[in-house]
């Protein structure tokens, strides 16, 4: 093979790399968040049923969370503050997550390049 021809090679085998790579942080991250995800419904569920047990009603305990003079104007404003902080955290959050499950692939996958590129 010509020195053109192996630099091809080698740089299919790591754009290949890095695709897989890609693939099973996603695969990852989807596996994670789902996990979560159930784990925080159940969550919610196990602390409502505790609240229904001991006989607090819903509309009771949103009525006692709110202050008296309840400004919806306002209300409407931090709501919407806070939706998005909770956006840039999840995305922060996210791609932090992301960037380990690839360096975690990258480092169980450098081996089996190795032998890729040894084979061929």
């Amino acid at each position: 093979m010509n020195p053109i021809s192996e630099k091809v090679k080698d740089q299919f085998i790591q754009l290949n790399g890095s695709i897989q790579q890609v693939a099973k942080a996603g695969r990852g991250l989807l596996t994670l968040v789902h996990e979560e995800s159930k784990k925080q419904f159940s969550d919610l569920v196990k602390t409502g049923k505790a609240q229904q047990n001991k006989g607090i009603n819903l509309i009771d305990q949103v009525k006692g969370s709110l202050p008296e003079s309840f400004d919806v104007k306002t209300s409407a404003k931090t709501l919407s503050i806070a939706a998005r902080g909770l956006f840039k955290k999840a995305k922060a959050d996210s791609e932090k997550l992301f960037n380990e499950l690839v360096t975690l692939a990258s480092e169980e996958a450098a081996p089996k390049r190795k032998a890729a590129r040894k084979a061929a």
